[in-house]
């Protein structure tokens, strides 16, 4: 990116010697790589790079936005003129101001690890085809591996503004995916897994084999469960998807425009005794940390609940301006195309001290809950509200008993959060998304509605 963040200090340049108005510029290269195989060979190899650089221009309390995908002077001399065109047509908005350069020091973090493009291509192949391999040779019930895949993605971000700031970044990843059907006579059922991992040594290809093929062969002898209400035990799968359907409530943006249980909140007791959630994008090792947020402040450690008590909210600069505070360095821009906007980093709920064994024995009878369905649309993050298909096991004496058909479960989040018993010590985190990266131990809840067949 050396040469991307000169055309940035150029770009300032540029905007002073026409003085445009203060200026934020942000360049973006991103690449992916995905491998997938099926019946023992590459089914499809895709390699996909993309850059661009996107241009906010402040001036007279207004902020034009632009991009463009053609890295060159030329390109960005038109981008900021367009910015400057685009701030003249919009409203004045005296929160629409450039952030000011942080007086404290931006942390060293090590993001980008080698082993990723040490491995080569031959031996990625290799490690989907173990996928399938392992799956298939788990049990003479599987008969099918319709998903087996290594991917790899790599960001580099640089953004300079007229401020004073010039600040890179560059961070990779990597993951591997099953999705195996296991068959008894006519009964089918499959599951998935997907692992995600920031070294290559790290990804297991056996072991997600091993767990969706174990999942798919289990759910063969799943029974019905009866309707009624029963303490649930969300495995960290679950409980973090939960947690990331409903991560909107805690933007600051969300709750100024009337779109969060959260609002007029702060202070209050919103969840259970002992409950602690953070949005730290300083996590060593966290699938989501940085140095820094798409406006260039400072990474930091958020404690959002603390002891069930709402401490804090997520904000950029702009709804830190209208509430009259500070950025929790939480501005995110899926792409240098997209406004800026509010989202979590490493968003995660604390271990707790209890194994899953102990959990289990906490309740009489219950279901632990492996997987949820249907979160898009069973779920409203508005109202908090949720109904959603499920799979699980039931389990009674801290014993698990028998796989259960697909059911449904039905509540409330802000109700789930008051009524977690005890967390697990086995947190667990979801591949990132975009800015974010969910993770949740295993959450054993008092009771919700479950309905079955």
């Amino acid at each position: 990116m050396t040469n991307v963040r000169t055309l940035l200090q150029e770009g300032i340049d540029e905007a002073r010697r026409l003085k445009l108005g203060d200026v934020e510029l942000v360049g973006a290269e991103q690449a992916s790589l995905s491998i997938k195989v099926f019946q023992g060979e590459v089914d499809s190899f895709s390699f996909s790079q993309t850059m661009g650089v996107g241009v906010r221009l402040f001036r007279d309390g207004r902020c034009g936005y632009a991009y463009t995908e053609e890295v060159s002077p030329e390109a960005l001399r038109k981008t900021l003129r367009r910015a400057a065109e685009v701030s003249a047509l919009l409203p004045v908005d005296p929160h629409q101001r450039l952030p000011e350069a942080p007086a404290q020091p931006y942390p060293s973090l090590t993001l980008y690890d080698d082993s990723f493009v040490a491995l080569d291509h031959e031996a990625k192949i290799a490690m989907a085809k173990q996928i399938e391999q392992a799956a298939k040779e788990y049990h003479k019930l599987v008969v099918n591996v319709p998903q087996a895949s290594y991917g790899e993605g790599m960001v580099d971000v640089a953004l300079a503004t007229s401020s004073g700031l010039d600040l890179h970044y560059r961070a990779n990843g990597g993951y591997v995916t099953a999705g195996v059907m296991a068959r008894r006579g006519k009964r089918v059922e499959s599951a998935f897994e997907v692992r995600y991992a920031k070294s290559a040594d790290r990804l297991s290809a056996r072991e997600v084999a091993r767990l969706a093929a174990e999942e798919s062969v289990r759910r063969l002898d799943a029974k019905a469960v009866k309707s009624g209400a029963y303490p649930l035990l969300f495995d960290p799968r679950t409980a973090r998807s939960l947690l990331a359907t409903f991560a909107g409530i805690f933007s600051a943006k969300r709750i100024q425009e009337g779109l969060s249980l959260l609002k007029g909140r702060l202070g209050e007791t919103i969840a259970a005794s002992g409950l602690v959630l953070r949005d730290n994008a300083l996590l060593p090792g966290g699938f989501a940390t940085r140095p820094f947020d798409a406006e260039g402040v400072p990474s930091r450690n958020t404690v959002l609940i603390k002891d069930g008590v709402l401490q804090n909210v997520l904000h950029n600069a702009y709804t830190a301006d209208k509430d009259g505070t500070q950025s929790t360095g939480n501005a995110a821009r899926p792409s240098v195309k997209s406004a800026v906007e509010v989202a979590p980093s490493n968003l995660y709920l604390e271990r707790g001290h209890q194994r899953r064994e102990q959990l289990l024995g906490q309740a009489a009878k219950g279901i632990l809950v492996v997987q949820l369905d249907g979160l898009h649309s069973g779920a409203n993050p508005v109202s908090g509200d949720f109904s959603l298909a499920a799979h699980g096991y039931y389990f009674e004496k801290g014993e698990i008993c028998y796989p259960l058909q697909q059911f449904t479960i039905a509540g409330n989040f802000l109700r789930l959060l008051r009524e977690v018993v005890a967390l697990g010590d086995d947190l667990e985190f979801g591949p990132p998304g975009g800015a974010t990266s969910v993770g949740s131990p295993s959450l054993l809840v008092s009771g919700l509605a479950v309905g079955g067949g």
